[in-house]
């Protein structure tokens, strides 16, 4: 069984992904995070995953993430995910990273069309994936 986190779970992607995975045989969904809805319950903030799971959105801290999950999604605003992805990965944790902030190779590129990438060390580890 492969233990699962959602970080940035209360957008429209982390609710997809928890509507799917939940549902996974081989998936157990362990942490849910979000900084607006910390502590609330998922059913409470989206009545329509009532059944999906029982989790309760924890804040988004790499330590809780790396604790429980062996992924770790992240579903995260632009940058946000360059404040945790580090740390994740230094914990022994393979991420998925939903957001630009690992797409582009190129630490240039990146910061002409967003702002300076704050790791570009890990531009040339991350594996860009275009699902059809």
């Amino acid at each position: 069984m492969l233990r699962v986190a959602i970080a940035g779970a209360s957008g429209y992607t982390g609710f997809e992904l928890i509507r799917i995975l939940s549902h996974h045989p081989q998936v157990e969904l362990t942490t849910i995070t979000s900084r607006q809805q910390a502590g609330q319950c998922l059913e409470a903030v989206y009545p329509a995953l009532r059944g999906h799971c029982r989790l309760i959105f924890a804040p988004t801290d790499p330590q809780i993430l790396a604790a429980n999950a062996d992924l770790v999604f992240t579903a995260l605003p632009h940058q946000a995910a360059m404040e945790i992805v580090p740390e994740l990965l230094d914990r022994g944790v393979k991420v998925v990273d939903l957001s630009a902030d690992y797409r582009l190779r190129d630490a240039q590129v990146y910061g002409a069309w967003y702002q300076p990438h704050r790791n570009p060390e890990l531009l040339a580890e991350a594996v860009y994936g275009l699902p059809e």
